[in-house]
C-alpha cells in the first residue's frame, strides 16, 4: 500500500468542510431566533465553502488554477465581518448609537461587494507558476487591501 499524501489531504479537507458546512446548516435550520445564530451559521457555511476550494486545488487541472484561487477566495471574504458581528453581539451592554452601527454595516457590505467583484473578474490573485513547477501566485493591490480590511475588522 503506497502513501499518497494528496489523497489524505483531499479526504481531510472534505471531511472538515462537510462537518463545518453541516454545522452551519444545523444552526440555520429551523430559522434561528437570534442574530448571533444567523451570523454563526453563515460563518460556518462560508468556511465550509472555502475549505472546498482547497479540495478542488488537488483535483482541478492546472489551466483552471487562476479561476480557482480567485473564486475560492470569495467565501472567505465575508468571514471577518461575520466574526466581528458575532463578537460584538456578545457585548450587548455597550450600546453604540444605531446610526454608527448602520454606517459600519453599509461600509462593510460595500467592501465585501468590491472584493467579491474583483475576485469574480479574476483580478485579485494571478498564478505565475508553470505546470509542473512549484505553485506560486502574485497578488494584486486588491488582495493587499483585502488583508488590511480583514485585519482591521477583526481587531
Amino acid at each position: 500500500m503506497s502513501f499518497n499524501p494528496s489523497g489524505e489531504i483531499i479526504l481531510l479537507n472534505a471531511i472538515s468542510s462537510l462537518l463545518i458546512f453541516l454545522l452551519g446548516l444545523y444552526v440555520l435550520y429551523p430559522i434561528p431566533n437570534r442574530k448571533i445564530q444567523r451570523y454563526f451559521g453563515f460563518l460556518c457555511l462560508c468556511i465550509g465553502f472555502w475549505f472546498q476550494s482547497f479540495i478542488l486545488r488537488e483535483i482541478v487541472p492546472f489551466q483552471f488554477y487562476n479561476w480557482l484561487i480567485n473564486w475560492g477566495l470569495i467565501p472567505s471574504i465575508p468571514i471577518p465581518y461575520f466574526l466581528y458581528k458575532i463578537t460584538t453581539s456578545y457585548n450587548q451592554k455597550q450600546e453604540e448609537p444605531q446610526s454608527i452601527i448602520y454606517k459600519f454595516d453599509i461600509i462593510n457590505i460595500i467592501f465585501i461587494g468590491f472584493f467579491i467583484i474583483h475576485a469574480l473578474c479574476l483580478q485579485t490573485l494571478v498564478v505565475k507558476s508553470k505546470e509542473g513547477e512549484k505553485f506560486f501566485f502574485e497578488s494584486a493591490y486588491t488582495y493587499k487591501v483585502l488583508l488590511v480590511y480583514a485585519l482591521i475588522v477583526t481587531l
